[in-house]
């Protein structure tokens, strides 16, 4: 949960107007979806390729 409370720091330090702030924010976003994701993906089965959800695609005419 450190990284939640970093996220938080960070984005009043961007609402503030720390432009270097910005800068710090890409990083632990991406740290905590891989985090994320590592929890997700290990309950899928191996030999099931990843296919996106129905409401990611453009539905289909016919």
């Amino acid at each position: 949960m450190a990284e939640n409370s970093n996220i938080t720091r960070v984005l009043g330090a961007i609402s503030q107007g720390d432009a270097h702030a910005a800068e710090e924010l890409l990083p632990l976003v991406y740290e905590e979806l891989r985090k994320l994701a590592a929890q997700h993906w290990p309950k899928r089965s191996p030999d099931r390729p990843f296919k996106p959800r129905r409401w990611f695609t453009k539905p289909t005419s016919g």
